[in-house]
């Protein structure tokens, strides 16, 4: 509870830097705008009478509202509409929404169908609706695991699909070879390297009246920065492109089967397991716990990040590329799952009606940005053989984009529920049984 404690205090303190920063560039990009007639597209969260953004800035600190009232001079703050879900962010969508009012269905509606729900479901439709959406969520938040870690294909096509793509922004393969061992290996360092600086922080905390241990701890967290600013891929860190699967929607929400963990629940059904079977009922499932499912979530969460930094080594070496403009362009290349999705689409993911959206729409770009830049060598790979699973061949940016698979005729694979009925079959072991 010291660390939880500890942590959420280094949260709001870091809080506090990003939040004012944001508050001077919005309020700069309004004035900016203003100076220039472009203020169409401009919403005052203050007196807005939109449910969604009157309900985000209601989470809003005081600190942030009183930076923003200093700063424009009056009760009133503009930001662009097109920037007010990365700036304020908003609550999830719900079925519950229909009775808090957090929607921006008219009144009416929502009256419509709480009477439909009470009608068919009685006084606890609420609750029964709830609970409902909240299994349905755990139940593709499971299926996204499997689908994303579990099955083996996904973690190894991600690292394939990534050579391929540089491969076609015209990184030289042998340059590849050469880079990613190094890559990978100060990838590693640095993760377990930080596990020890958190430790060591809150060791320093603990022996505060110590002199002599605290001078020992100040001066190993000095040298543990010092050598994670002599990594090669630091840049990339301070810019924040070491980011984990949050791609994949599965987060630490406190999720059941109607209240709780859905996935812990059945680590703890093969816990009850006989111990002779045990094992590889945990291998089996394979659970949260086990060195097969942390290799293959450190190879998901490394892939575009070890990308990236291949990528990054070869503007800045290769083609002489200043780093301001080498970080813009990485930031560009792979799809940047940290941006909201939109309440809508949000919601449509969660209960499984719409599935990996976030790689579809936003690869758009990047596939016409390869096209357009690099056309040769986007011509070369796409007629280079591709290995080809038990799931078909190994995905890219040009092939599996929204466009792409709309004109395909693909894209129906992608919405409802069929995917995640499906997703069980790719369990490795389901497929060496087959």
């Amino acid at each position: 509870m010291i660390g939880v404690w500890r942590g959420r205090q280094l949260e709001e303190s870091t809080a506090d830097t990003y939040n004012s920063a944001l508050v001077k560039n919005l309020y700069d990009r309004y004035n900016e705008d203003k100076l220039t007639g472009k203020l169409d597209g401009y919403i005052d969260i203050f007196n807005t009478t939109d449910p969604i953004i009157a309900d985000a800035v209601k989470l809003l600190s005081k600190k942030v509202k009183d930076e923003m009232i200093d700063l424009s001079g009056s009760k009133s703050f503009f930001i662009r509409r097109t920037m007010i879900n990365d700036a304020l962010g908003y609550r999830d969508a719900s079925i519950s929404d229909m009775w808090t009012g957090n929607t921006r269905f008219s009144p009416e509606t929502q009256r419509m169908v709480r009477g439909l729900a009470t009608l068919a479901m009685g006084n606890k439709a609420y609750a029964k609706l709830v609970n409902g959406e909240r299994f349905v969520s755990n139940a593709i938040t499971s299926a996204k695991q499997t689908i994303v870690i579990k099955s083996v294909i996904v973690p190894a096509s991600n690292i394939v699909s990534n050579f391929y793509q540089l491969l076609s922004r015209g990184v030289n393969p042998f340059f590849m070879k050469k880079t990613f061992p190094k890559k990978l290996q100060e990838t590693e360092f640095y993760v377990k390297s930080s596990i020890r600086l958190v430790a060591a922080q809150a060791e320093l905390l603990a022996y505060a009246n110590d002199p002599i241990k605290s001078a020992k701890l100040e001066a190993e967290i000095k040298s543990i920065n010092d050598s994670h600013e002599r990594l090669s891929i630091w840049p990339l860190i301070q810019a924040g492109e070491f980011s984990s699967i949050s791609d994949v929607g599965v987060n630490h929400e406190d999720l059941n089967i109607a209240q709780g963990k859905w996935l812990d629940q059945i680590d703890i059904w093969v816990d009850k397991l006989p111990a002779n079977v045990r094992n590889a009922g945990r291998y089996a499932w394979i659970t949260q716990d086990t060195a097969l499912f942390q290799g293959l979530q450190k190879a998901v969460q490394y892939g575009d990040f070890l990308a990236k930094a291949i990528l990054y080594d070869d503007l800045t070496k290769n083609k002489g590329i200043s780093q301001k403009d080498a970080l813009i362009r990485i930031t560009e290349e792979f799809v940047n799952y940290d941006r909201l999705p939109g309440r809508f689409r949000g919601y449509m993911e969660q209960v499984g009606l719409l599935w990996f959206y976030n790689f579809k729409i936003r690869s758009v770009k990047v596939a016409l940005s390869i096209i357009r830049n690099n056309p040769l060598h986007a011509l070369f790979v796409n007629v280079l053989p591709m290995p080809e699973f038990f799931t078909g061949p190994i995905g890219s940016v040009i092939d599996d984009n929204l466009v792409t698979k709309g004109l395909s005729g693909e894209l129906g694979n992608s919405i409802g529920l069929g995917q995640g009925f499906d997703a069980i079959s790719l369990n490795p072991w389901v497929n060496i049984v087959d």
